[in-house]
């Protein structure tokens, strides 16, 4: 060997070692850098000309030490480790919102505190002091009720705003890729190294990682192209954008199968796919579950809860009366002089003077006060009813009439009103119109004691509790009413809906709904499975009553609105409240039922 060619293979080797000393500085300088992978310089011998004689060595490529296989389950397991953050970032916040089950403000404590104060009414009728206190609680009840209702959609609106986050990560990331991949593709074709560009780029790729679940593919020049784990293009020859806008306004009613929230889609409109049932792990889908699902559901705990207490309490604070009555019981439900509504039972109406002493009184029959089927002849029916003691027309001591839609039941001059269902008379008044059988004062919430505003209006769809196929079989006998009202509850149009004459499946009974000329109600099956009933115009409402006879499945025997067991997809948890004029005048409570009466008819 010349003296040239020992001192060309010592430099060789002097250059080659100072780089390797370059990249173990790297390391060891970028050991707690993220994303920096450990490189190695990979040498090789020089052979000169074609003497196969050595000539010293070569940096032939720096590399980067790095296992793919545990890179792709490391992109799996981060996926599925931010999926599981975003729930408990959530979740956490929820907590807050409802506390600790043994806290003294939680909602269990209110709602036993409530109960056992109704239970000391009930002992003691006739102290104003337990009135007041049930009046606060009650208040602190439905309060925290409905602002745990609120906090819920607050969670999900935040949560929205999170996906739109997400899908700028994700479009930052794209973005990185695209630029870091033609880097890349460059270098490699010149032989430079690409170690750091490919860490930058690793780097990108795990933010979409964390953000939705993907597949990973490099291609002969170093390039990488990205695809969801459901087979949608991110980033291939070209970057593929997401796109995603936050509902401007989030409501208990806000679904994704009602088209309440926008879709996870692509910028470039001729990629129509939806992402928002396709990202299977990762933020994105946590963010997904928590706002269509797990908040859901406990907004429908809560609101099952709002409408049990509710209806529990209202029937029962309807069955009674205040001592001495008021002068004038107003309804909440709104009403038309034309509505149906039929009913059993005996109802009866007591005039009491202002000490609650009795002064007259009038049993009405129900069946015959209600045979001409709807709200005005009931009205009309009771106004001339005559009393048990005076012998004259109700109407010269008290009346009914509908005043802005509501029923008012008022008794004249100095006089008081009060209404019996139960003990006196002894047979119970129920309506026939809801499928529900509730009592006429519970029907008409003429002593409500909580409220909400959902109450006060017409829903403007329906969706029934169970759900169908429009092959399965449905038929009966008897009628139901189906309306459309406007935004007074006046009703705009209406369908008598027999269903004898119905085909004998879910979709004729679809089909003749859709049929009824200028109804203004379209019936179908949702995605999920559940019978809506919907009014065309967002401005309008909808009302659904029992004829008589009633509308009755064959085969179970059941009413149709019980069969269908419609839901007002409106969460009356949001307002809930106790009545005001409780509020303003607590003697307005319910104490007790009417007792039989002792004044004797005149001879």
């Amino acid at each position: 060997m010349s003296l040239t060619l020992a001192l060309r293979s010592a430099l060789s080797g002097l250059s080659a070692s100072q780089i390797g000393l370059d990249v173990a500085a790297s390391n060891i300088t970028n050991a707690n850098t993220e994303g920096y992978t450990r490189k190695i310089a990979q040498l090789k011998s020089q052979v000169i000309g074609n003497q196969s004689v050595g000539g010293g060595v070569t940096v032939a490529a720096i590399t980067r030490n790095i296992s793919e296989s545990l890179q792709l389950e490391m992109r799996t397991q981060t996926s599925k480790l931010a999926e599981d953050d975003a729930r408990f970032s959530f979740i956490d916040r929820i907590q807050n919102v409802f506390g600790a089950p043994s806290a003294n403000t939680s909602l269990t404590a209110r709602l036993t505190e409530f109960t056992n104060q109704l239970e000391s009414i009930a002992l003691n009728p006739n102290d104003p002091v337990r009135h007041t206190e049930l009046l606060s609680l009650g208040r602190t009840l439905a309060n925290q009720i409905s602002s745990n209702a609120s906090s819920i959609q607050e969670l999900r609106s935040d949560v929205d705003r999170e996906l739109e986050t997400s899908v700028i990560t994700i479009n930052q990331a794209i973005d990185d890729i695209g630029q870091l991949n033609e880097k890349i593709s460059r270098n490699t074709t010149m032989g430079l190294a690409t170690g750091d560009l490919e860490d930058q780029r690793d780097i990108a790729v795990n933010k979409i990682a964390e953000q939705l679940s993907i597949r990973v593919f490099k291609r002969d020049n170093n390039e990488i192209v990205v695809y969801t784990a459901s087979g949608f293009k991110l980033v291939d020859n070209s970057p593929q954008y997401l796109e995603y806008t936050p509902a401007a306004f989030v409501q208990p009613d806000t679904l994704l199968e009602e088209g309440g929230f926008n879709t996870i889609g692509f910028t470039d409109t001729s990629l129509p796919t939806d992402l928002t049932t396709n990202t299977r792990s990762g933020r994105m889908q946590g963010l997904l579950d928590l706002r269509d699902a797990v908040l859901p559901d406990m907004a429908s705990q809560l609101e099952n809860i709002s409408r049990t207490l509710k209806d529990a309490i209202n029937a029962i604070h309807n069955q009674g009366t205040a001592f001495p009555p008021p002068k004038t019981l107003t309804g909440i439900r709104t009403l038309n002089s034309t509505d149906p509504f039929t009913a059993t039972g005996t109802l009866r109406f007591s005039i009491t003077n202002s000490g609650g002493e009795y002064v007259d009184y009038v049993d009405v029959d129900m069946a015959t006060a209600t045979a001409g089927g709807t709200i005005n002849s009931f009205i009309t029916a009771v106004n001339a009813s005559t009393t048990a003691v005076g012998g004259v027309a109700f109407s010269t001591v008290g009346q009914l009439s509908l005043v802005n839609g509501k029923l008012e039941v008022a008794a004249l001059g100095s006089n008081r009103i009060a209404l019996g269902e139960g003990a006196a008379p002894a047979t119970t008044a129920t309506e026939s119109v809801t499928g529900k059988g509730l009592g006429i004062a519970h029907f008409f919430g003429l002593n409500d004691f909580f409220t909400s505003r959902v109450d006060e209006t017409n829903p403007a769809r329906l969706v029934s509790a169970d759900t169908y196929r429009l092959t399965d079989a449905f038929a009966g006998t008897g009628s139901v009413r189906l309306a459309v009202t406007d935004a007074s509850g006046v009703v705009v149009n209406s369908y008598d809906l027999d269903l004898a004459t119905l085909g004998g499946t879910i979709n004729d009974l679809v089909n003749d709904i859709n049929a009824a000329a200028g109804l203004g109600m379209t019936a179908s099956i949702g995605t999920d499975g559940k019978l809506r009933l919907v009014a065309d115009n967002s401005d309008e409402s909808i009302a659904v009553n029992l004829l008589s006879p009633p509308a009755t499945e064959t085969v179970t025997g059941l009413n149709f609105m019980t069969y269908f067991d419609f839901q007002d997809p409106r969460h009356s948890a949001t307002s809930l409240a106790v009545r005001p004029e409780l509020i303003a005048n607590p003697q307005r409570l319910t104490r007790g039922v009417l007792n039989p009466v002792t004044i004797t008819p005149p001879i």
